[in-house]
């Protein structure tokens, strides 16, 4: 890639205008150097205009073949998740960057073909696990890759939120529209930093429990997620995932989610046990200020003794990993990043998800309490 491609300004186009866009991607991109978002689309006018306005965005379109055509080199695909594969297709094949949401896509065979049509013509494409660029699982990782504490054996992970259902009755809660329900929503998150952790070890088998909604007179859903939408679609996803899944050298990854655990409050944690120690991540994932513990910590225990990091949120925390993610996608397209990120992360984790849901259990709420109340490590 020449010297012009590095210096010059990116142009990037938004595809959907909806909540992530407006208050995380564009927040953090206004932050980068030599970056503009230029051009937003989305099927409603109205409210791709209401953004623009709000931003100083002077490209609105409704037409996805002009707005393709707006004079921008790349996109972040920021739409309901059904309509994820088409729109990375699509503006691949038009010769732009993608950065897509989670799940880059519901089923593996159309991430295959999207990291195909990207290499064919040699465009940046991967998803935005924004979690890989918060400062504590960099932390993490790098303690692992440094083998501090030796060869992975087990990891038991989860995030939980208290009451954190995303707009119940819209596209989040209706399986045709969103594909499946938290495992799919945060759970691609968790499962992407936990391929990431194990590295090489291959998934071998996989369990599933789920856990749907029961009383849809009190939905529980995410008070921070606010928003005009309408709603009225069947609510048809499971709130809670509880997941084992064996790895190649019996490893094994207990993985707990729930939109509406019965917990005091929000959190996300990872225990990883290895052959020379142990990590312990408390931290808090996403834009919830509803947090189970009242500092997040790293904790690293080997044969040297035990080391404790007290994680400073003005540097941990959802936007700083945003901004940091953005930057990563600005400077891989200018030819300056690493492979800390590709497209194959979002297929091993679309893979993952999908054989969970072919080994789908449905079990009842006072199960699921049972299997929740391991999370006492505090």
């Amino acid at each position: 890639m020449g010297e012009e491609m590095k210096s010059q300004r990116l142009n990037i186009g938004i595809i959907g205008c909806g909540w992530i866009a407006e208050y995380a991607h564009i927040p953090a991109f206004k932050q980068i150097s030599d970056v503009k978002i230029s051009s937003v689309f989305d099927i409603d006018i109205g409210r791709a205009a209401r953004l623009a306005k709000a931003h100083d965005i002077q490209g609105i379109y409704s037409s996805l073949n002009d707005f393709l055509d707006s004079g921008i080199d790349a996109v972040i695909v920021a739409t309901p998740n059904h309509s994820h594969a088409q729109y990375t297709m699509e503006s691949l094949r038009r010769g732009l960057h993608v950065i897509c949401e989670k799940p880059v896509a519901i089923r593996a065979g159309d991430v295959k073909q999207i990291i195909e049509i990207a290499e064919q013509n040699q465009l940046v494409y991967f998803p935005a696990f924004v979690n890989r660029f918060r400062y504590d699982v960099l932390k993490m990782r790098e303690f692992i890759q440094s083998n501090r504490i030796g060869e992975i054996i087990h990891v038991e992970a989860g995030w939980l939120r208290r009451s954190g259902i995303p707009r119940p009755g819209t596209w989040f809660t209706n399986k045709a529209l969103s594909g499946g329900g938290v495992l799919i929503d945060l759970g691609s998150h968790m499962v992407d930093i936990c391929l990431m952790l194990f590295g090489d070890k291959q998934p071998l088998s996989q369990n599933l429990d789920t856990v749907m909604q029961e009383s849809k007179a009190d939905p529980l859903d995410a008070g921070w997620f606010k928003g005009e939408y309408s709603v009225g679609l069947p609510m048809d996803v499971e709130v809670t995932a509880i997941s084992e899944i064996g790895f190649s050298g019996s490893s094994k990854l207990n993985l707990k989610l729930s939109w509406a655990a019965d917990i005091n409050g929000d959190c996300t944690y990872f225990i990883v046990k290895g052959t020379k120690g142990n990590i312990k991540l408390k931290t808090l994932f996403g834009f919830s200020n509803d947090k189970l513990w009242n500092e997040d910590s790293l904790i690293v225990e080997d044969s040297a003794g035990v080391e404790v990091i007290t994680l400073d949120n003005s540097i941990n925390n959802a936007m700083e990993a945003f901004h940091a993610m953005g930057q990563f996608f600005a400077d891989t397209i200018r030819g300056g990043a690493t492979r800390y990120l590709t497209g194959s992360d979002g297929l091993r984790t679309v893979e993952l998800i999908e054989k969970l849901y072919s080994n789908e259990n449905r079990i009842d709420r006072e199960t699921a309490i049972n299997d929740l109340e391991g999370l006492r490590f505090e």
